[in-house]
């Protein structure tokens, strides 16, 4: 037991900031770990999957690979930073890339962000946006939020038409997710 001396203030004085930070250390590994990016479903791809990625994005560089939904997905950034998903079925045809555009609407058609702000929803707030290529056509995602309401993504082809709205956000876009 520590006395109550002027060697045991000094004691518990050093003491127990350290004993905060092995606290606090401890707590961050742990909250650490919960939000590693690196996901436990990464694969090893055969070849194939490699050689038909580099015919379609030759620069794609630091790519993860998984398992989704029953198609094999090649994860990487382009050179813009922007995340970008490559769908491949399991006979190694494309399927679907998507490329997330995150808050940067100016990779929208000023069409489409035209188009949002004379709409009812023109009052809420454009929080995400994501680029949808596929084999029947292209589109474009933009969720949009608003206190109190429920967030919804607005669908639109390439040539600014609008699709529709689907209420709350298309949480699980796989390649036969309906858009149209």
């Amino acid at each position: 037991m520590i006395q109550n001396t002027s060697t045991g203030r000094a004691l518990r004085k050093s003491i127990v900031p350290f004993l905060m930070f092995l606290g606090l250390t401890g707590l961050s590994a742990v909250a650490l770990t919960g939000c590693d990016d690196d996901k436990d479903d990464d694969i090893s791809p055969r070849k194939e999957y490699v050689e038909a990625l580099r015919q379609l994005y030759p620069a794609a560089n630091h790519v993860d690979w998984e398992n989704k939904a029953g198609y094999i997905v090649a994860d990487f950034k382009n050179d813009a930073r922007q995340e970008v998903e490559v769908w491949f079925d399991n006979q190694v045809k494309w399927a679907m890339t998507t490329t997330d555009f995150d808050k940067d609407f100016t990779a929208v058609p000023a069409a489409i962000i035209d188009n949002i702000r004379i709409s009812d929803y023109g009052t809420w707030t454009m929080d995400d946006a994501e680029y949808v290529e596929r084999p029947a056509g292209n589109y474009y995602i933009v969720e949009v939020e608003k206190q109190g309401s429920r967030d919804a993504d607005l669908v639109y082809r390439e040539d600014g038409t609008f699709v529709k709205v689907v209420p709350g956000t298309i949480e699980s876009l796989t390649p036969t997710t309906l858009l149209e």
